[in-house]
């Protein structure tokens, strides 16, 4: 059984995209009995510094699960926490392909990487490569053989 506590923000949030700025009162959730590839997907997107971005398979890898992808987008699909930045978040090919839900979808997130420099096309597609960040301190790995060689 999970124990799941909620905790109001004191102060809203504000997302701002598309030259407007919309205040949202969000909910934090801390759910105390987190596995630890979720606790570790968390952290490691966390890192993702701003006007940089990072692939599900990446985030996967860095969190020492090669191969879990999916599992990535699902955990942060699932995530309603305010201070995740999930948008830095795209798949491999560098297309937003968030199917989207009450929290997230295409067009916020679109929005929010335009607001950090990213230049996203009309079909939410950029240029992986020069935005793609590159995590070179993989010390925070659980396991020895999930460091990937750079």
């Amino acid at each position: 059984m999970f124990k799941v506590y909620y905790i109001t923000l004191l102060r809203p949030v504000h997302w701002d995209f598309g030259g407007q700025r919309k205040r949202v009162l969000t909910t934090l959730v801390k759910d105390y009995n987190m596995s630890m590839f979720k606790a570790q997907v968390m952290k490691v997107v966390r890192q993702i510094p701003y006007g940089r971005v990072v692939s599900y398979g990446q985030v996967a890898v860095y969190a020492g699960k090669p191969g879990a992808a999916r599992a990535v987008g699902w955990i942060l699909k699932q995530n309603e926490t305010a201070d995740i930045p999930w948008h830095r978040v795209i798949n491999n090919q560098g297309r937003i392909s968030i199917k989207g839900n009450w929290f997230h979808d295409a067009q916020m997130q679109a929005g929010l990487l335009r607001k950090e420099g990213i230049v996203i096309n009309k079909d939410f597609t950029l240029d992986i490569e020069k935005y793609r960040w590159l995590q070179t301190n993989l010390q925070h790995l659980p396991c020895p053989e999930c460091r990937v060689e750079r």
